[in-house]
């Protein structure tokens, strides 16, 4: 008896020996389980040994050893024996013909082995436990004769199912940390093209694919660096801009001007690469180039001048042919020690001063033109505060019936209270916000503003029929696509009656183009909106042309009526203008009264309406406010 529990010990020495230098050797866990079932097999001397592991609620199949014939892939956890070593996490020995065996015949094991010729006698299995955890179940199991299992060859089941647990332990954790690895490892290939793409992003312009400013600047000081100080031949640095780019986009649509700006950028990357310079998109119609050797300002001047005109080729686009053309400012480095702002700077000052002058195309930074450009500069970044803070007033300047001097109207005036300069008239900062592109945006705070005190007025007042409250339309906002749309939304969102808002559009602007101005009026008229003609007899239209317009009045220069004192020829513009409007059905504003007989002239013409200081200087819509409810009130209470 003590040399067979020798025996048995030995057996189960060796057996965990063969086991532990499996489970920490680097085979692949199947092969290992495989072979420790034939280890298991050979040891306890039994007919067949199987192993399965949970996976997804069920036993799936792991490996086996003394099975001819093929068994299940995966079985319920809830057959009999299988259930029983996961329910209780211990070991379990039984006989075929035990009383308590009947209730595990169920398993899928015994299942498959009974329908083989030999059914099994005996069995022994234990579960797959690591920690807290149950991985599977390990069974044995005799096929001709039956046997016990003694503790001892139990303990073996046990340790062995725990060794086949730890291992598969172990590849799980090896597999998390493959997955876990992959998984990282394509987080950071996606976080480095995402940085890659970002970083592109960041320093590229997205239309274009141009580098965009800030990496125009960063080129700019490394080729600074690499020069080092004072060397020759020197840097230049180019602004050139495309010029009325703000009436391409209003006349073709913001597509166009897109499509336009990027063959742009094509032509002046490749010509840019014959001079081995840097190009980059530094502002939205705007170019940045860095030239390189660049002997003195004339060798500067000649490659920008050959840029442009070379630029300015015709461009085909969508059955359009544009023929863009640009301005250009452009400064060279006189120092080694000017940065590329300050050069950048410069160029800009230069485009500035080669703007107004449209044959001047390009222009090179001289000491002088900063004093001349700075104010203007100053007085646009000024602008912009104010139009994005919306500091911009609107003032009402009166107009009256010429009998009976009666306000019936105003004209709203945008105001600019610049906190160095005072109130600025309108004429005195429109023209900068038409070039830098702030028109637009000042257009509609005006609108905005005037809706929003006529409706306050109609409150507390109803308006007469004929009462009206007129906006000035510059160009721009006229030629942009959708601003017919825009201002007749606005207007009916506000609960302002339509017929009570006119809108003054200059002749010049009128008749540039004749077609689209019929077409665009005819959409305000349609509403209810009224149009006057405004300095009505500076323009070069021709009468056919005002036919066609369907126009409510005609506003008269104040040109014409300065005339009418100093007598002459163009006194009679009056007349003529009066009998126009008779044809048209419109009605007629003199504009500029200033005396009693410009008054009486203006009235024996039998114009309609008066409007200059005579009668009143623009006011603050509180004046207003009380020169016409105020007045009507007080009509209204002596009335009654």
């Amino acid at each position: 008896m003590n040399s067979q529990k020798t025996g048995t010990a030995t057996n189960t020495s060796l057996l965990l020996a063969n086991a532990a230098r499996r489970v920490v050797g680097t085979r692949p866990v199947e092969e290992l389980g495989r072979d420790l079932c034939e280890e298991v097999r050979s040891t306890l001397q039994v007919d067949v040994c199987i192993v399965r592991v949970l996976r997804k609620g069920e036993l799936a199949l792991f490996c086996s050893s003394g099975i001819p014939f093929p068994l299940p892939h995966s079985i319920p956890i809830t057959c009999g024996i299988a259930r029983r070593l996961i329910e209780d996490r211990a070991s379990l020995s039984l006989q075929k013909d035990d009383p308590g065996s009947s209730e595990l015949a169920r398993f899928e094991d015994e299942s498959a082995l009974s329908a083989y010729p030999m059914d099994f006698r005996s069995y022994c299995g234990a579960p797959l436990v690591v920690g807290d955890r149950v991985l599977g179940v390990l069974g044995v199991y005799t096929l001709h004769k039956k046997r016990e299992f003694t503790e001892p060859e139990m303990e073996q089941v046990e340790l062995v199912a725990s060794h086949i647990g730890v291992a598969l332990a172990n590849q799980q954790l090896y597999l998390e940390l493959q997955e876990s690895t992959e998984r990282l490892r394509v987080a950071l290939d996606d976080q480095a093209r995402l940085q890659r793409l970002l970083s592109r992003k960041v320093l590229h312009d997205s239309l274009t694919d141009l580098p965009n400013r800030a990496l125009f600047l960063e080129f700019g000081r490394e080729r600074i660096a690499r020069r080092g100080p004072a060397q020759e031949p020197s840097l230049g640095v180019v602004i050139i801009d495309y010029d009325r780019f703000r009436s391409l986009n209003a006349g073709l649509g913001h597509l166009m001007g897109d499509s336009v700006l990027r063959v742009a950028a094509d032509r002046l990357r490749w010509l840019a690469g014959k001079h081995s310079a840097v190009v980059a998109r530094t502002g939205g119609d705007e170019f940045g180039v860095l030239l390189e050797d660049m002997e003195d300002e004339a060798e500067l001047e000649a490659v920008c001048r050959k840029l442009i005109i070379d630029m300015s080729g015709r461009i085909e686009l969508e059955g359009h042919a544009i023929y863009p053309s640009w301005t250009a400012g452009a400064a060279l480095a006189r120092s080694g020690g000017e940065s590329v702002e300050e050069l950048l700077e410069k160029a800009e000052i230069a485009l500035h001063c080669a703007k107004p002058r449209p044959s001047d195309v390009i222009k090179v930074f001289q000491s002088g033109m900063a004093s001349s450009v700075l104010p203007g500069l100053q007085l646009e970044s000024d602008l912009y505060d104010a139009v994005e803070n919306e500091e911009i007033e609107v003032w009402y300047q009166p107009i009256a019936d010429s009998n009976t001097l009666c306000v019936t109207g105003f004209e709203a005036l945008a105001r600019w209270n610049h906190p160095a300069r005072g109130i600025l008239a309108a004429a005195e900062f429109i023209p900068v916000a038409e070039k830098c592109g702030l028109v637009v945006r000042l257009g509609e705070l005006v609108l905005s503003s005037v809706l929003n005190t006529m409706r306050e007025w109609n409150k507390a007042v109803e308006f007469d029929r004929d009462f009206f409250v007129s906006i000035n339309v510059s160009s721009t906002q006229f030629e942009a696509s959708g601003f017919d749309h825009f201002l007749i939304s606005s207007v009916r969102n506000s609960g302002v009656p339509r017929r009570n808002l006119c809108l003054e559009i200059t002749e010049s602007v009128a008749m540039a183009d004749p077609e689209h101005t019929a077409e665009v009026m005819r959409t305000f008229t349609s509403s209810g909106i009224r149009i006057f003609l405004d300095d009505f007899g500076v323009g070069q239209s021709s009468l056919a042309q005002v036919y066609d317009i369907p126009v409510a009045g005609l506003k008269i220069d104040k040109s014409f009526i300065k005339a009418v004192e100093v007598g002459g020829a163009k006194r009679d513009v009056v007349k003529v203008v009066r009998q126009i409007s008779d044809t048209l059905g419109s009605i007629v504003v003199a504009e500029g009264i200033e005396t009693d007989s410009q008054v009486e002239y203006c009235r024996q013409q039998g114009c309609h309406l008066l409007q200059g200081h005579l009668l009143g200087l623009p006011m603050r819509e509180t004046e207003a406010r009380e020169l016409y409810i105020g007045r009507k009130k007080r009509t209204a209470a002596l009335s009654s």
